[in-house]
């Protein structure tokens, strides 16, 4: 070493560095941190489709689900013709009808004390209240001979084996009336004078659509647009009311109550229809029908 020359360490030259290299070093560890972390997410990800996904199935899964709604519906509805349908001048004509039913040693009568006459015309499931995977309690409306509607709860079992009418089944009261009332349109949202001058033309249509006259649809209906029509299951009687809407110059909607004759039954039934109207080369053509609700 030169005489005068001061020494020192190169630890000293590594400190006077120190900051850069500190930040250096910082950056490092932070992107090592990130890359870490996402990949420990993507593991996590991963094996979640073995593990936790499972988990969440079982505990978010509703027991109910497993029981066949539909078996049990057109089973209760068999079941209730042949509850609702006695004669006492063959009593034992009954059991056999509801043996395939009912549980074994269960009374093949179910309750019924051999008097009376009634046949059970036909039946439909009302409602169906699911208690668990294995049971449930179908209401079935069942129409008899002697017009009237009445509504049977049956509970219906189900298991591996098939289906079983458990315990005795009870006439229930029917669904209520709503308390919904039809909106009745302003006066002055009529178009008086537009439902005026399509009233022939409208006529017009319904009478091919009551004959599924497809020339004639084809004249009266917006473009692109096909009509199956009622195939001549009934005829037009006359159109008994036409009120369109004020709206655009080139949209309106209608209703059109009709009254159709059944040749048939000789019956006449008057019935409503919303319309979507369309202008279209100077002609005002139906876009749609359907039954007004």
């Amino acid at each position: 070493m030169a005489e005068g020359a001061v020494y020192r360490p190169m630890r000293r030259n590594r400190l006077r560095r120190s900051p850069e290299v500190w930040l250096r070093g910082g950056v490092r560890l932070l992107v090592v941190a990130v890359l870490t972390a996402l990949l420990l997410l993507g593991i996590r990800d991963l094996i979640r489709p073995f593990f936790g996904a499972g988990i969440t199935t079982r505990t978010q899964a509703n027991p109910t689900n497993a029981y066949p709604r539909e078996a049990a519906e057109a089973y209760a509805v068999r079941f209730a013709m042949a509850y609702l349908t006695f004669d006492s001048a063959h009593p034992n004509a009954r059991q056999p009808a509801l043996a395939p039913y009912l549980p074994v040693g269960g009374d093949p009568n179910v309750g019924w004390d051999g008097s009376g006459h009634q046949v059970a015309i036909t039946a439909v499931p009302s409602v169906i209240d699911v208690r668990s995977a294995q049971q449930g309690l179908v209401t079935v409306a069942v129409m008899t001979d002697g017009g009237r509607w009445m509504y049977l709860a049956v509970s219906v079992v189900a298991d591996p084996g098939g289906l079983v009418v458990s315990g005795e089944p009870a006439l229930v009261p029917g669904p209520g009336r709503a308390s919904w009332q039809p909106s009745i349109a302003a006066a002055n949202s009529e178009d008086t004078d537009l439902s005026a001058k399509l009233r022939p033309s409208l006529a017009a249509f319904f009478r091919a659509y009551a004959r599924s006259s497809q020339s004639e649809l084809t004249y009266y209906a917006a473009p692109e647009i096909a009509f199956t029509g009622l195939g001549g299951a009934v005829e037009l009687g006359d159109l008994s009311d036409l009120t369109v809407a004020q709206g655009q110059t080139d949209h309106r909607r209608a209703v059109a109550t009709v009254r159709w004759f059944d040749r048939v039954s000789g019956a006449g039934l008057t019935q409503r229809y919303r319309l979507q109207l369309v202008r279209a080369d100077g002609k005002w053509l139906v876009g749609a029908i359907a039954p007004e609700q």
